[in-house]
């Protein structure tokens, strides 16, 4: 079990009173692994767990002036904790820095799924073109870059913000009133404006080196994400004609060959040649797809076997049967769990 973080902390179940946030007794050893947040009390050394898996949401929420996170877990728990830092020997004090890191520890562990993270910060999100009044309608939270997505946690409570690499069609540095923005325009015509601060000398200010990092590794990832995208799509094209020869000379197909020429897997071809067989009425006869001679042209040009492919979706955990199914689905096929979101 590999700890992602460490720190001292307080944690309290369910929605805490100011003497329980504040009382000894809630004083614990926090630490956050892969699968598990575990808190250790100081005093009695019990150890509580909450699986990753189980996780519903999480915030950062104000009680008496203290910066807290929330947790909210798929069986209706909540759970209340926040960052110690030592001043001096046996005298610790709530620190909202540290909180804050391991908010976005939590967030990289949570959101994760199957994604490979290049980049990860807290940031300034405005859904929109920056106008003068900006700093009114900004969010602010940790933004995670994968090799498929965007994906920015707010630090209130507001649901995770989701944006596929493949959907954003241009990236422009600008500044604007005073601030350096990363400004992005995706196909459907929406703006989203991201900025980078810094705390220096309790000061916080504009962080122009990380947003241009930030910015080369976004172009990096979209010219990658662009040329995939191509190369998936010219595949397609080979394999769609190498069914269109073979059902040229045969209405009669067998289901492995089928299968292994399309280069699908067992699961996704047996969803979808189902859902052939009742569109374009064919006929599944044990091991063999009979086709329609007269609806073979029109299933031709009507396949699309893009959307197959791997990779097109975030993959999150099913917190019944653990396994990694996509983020849009409601039910998890392997185990018929309806899935948290």
């Amino acid at each position: 079990m590999v700890i992602q973080f460490e720190l001292q902390g307080s944690f309290t179940v369910g929605k805490p009173t100011l003497g329980a946030l504040l009382s000894k007794r809630s004083r614990c050893i926090i630490k956050l692994t892969e699968s598990n947040l575990i808190f250790q009390s100081e005093r009695d050394k019990i150890i509580f767990e909450i699986k990753v898996s189980h996780v519903k949401d999480f915030y950062i929420k104000k009680r008496y002036n203290l910066s807290v996170i929330e947790l909210e877990d798929t069986f209706g728990n909540y759970y209340s904790f926040y960052a110690l830092e030592e001043k001096k020997e046996n005298y610790f004090k709530p620190s909202k820095l540290l909180t804050e890191e391991l908010f976005r520890h939590l967030t990289r562990v949570i959101l994760k799924g199957d994604e490979t993270i290049f980049f990860e910060s807290k940031c300034t999100y405005l859904p929109e073109y920056p106008d003068k009044d900006w700093k009114t309608k900004k969010i602010q939270g940790i933004m995670l870059l994968t090799n498929n997505f965007l994906l920015f946690k707010p630090f209130e409570k507001q649901p995770v913000i989701e944006i596929k690499i493949l959907d954003i069609n241009k990236i422009k540095s600008q500044k604007l009133y005073n601030t350096n923005f990363l400004i992005l325009k995706t196909y459907q015509k929406k703006y989203i404006s991201i900025t980078f601060f810094k705390k220096h000398l309790f000061i916080r200010t504009l962080d122009k080196f990380k947003l241009d990092k930030f910015e080369k590794l976004l172009e990096q990832m979209k010219i990658y994400k662009e040329s995939e995208k191509l190369n998936l799509e010219k595949l397609e094209k080979e394999r769609i004609e190498k069914l269109k020869t073979i059902l040229e000379v045969s209405t009669r197909v067998k289901l492995d060959m089928m299968r292994s020429v399309l280069e699908l897997d067992e699961k996704t071809f047996n969803d979808q040649v189902f859902e052939w067989a009742k569109k374009y009425n064919f006929i599944i006869d044990g091991d063999y797809l009979i086709v329609d001679p007269e609806k073979v042209s029109t299933f031709l040009d009507h396949i699309d076997l893009f959307p197959l492919f791997p990779r097109n979706k975030r993959k999150i955990k099913c917190n019944n049967c653990g396994r990694l199914v996509d983020s849009s689905a409601t039910i998890c096929p392997y185990c018929g769990e309806e899935l948290q979101t």
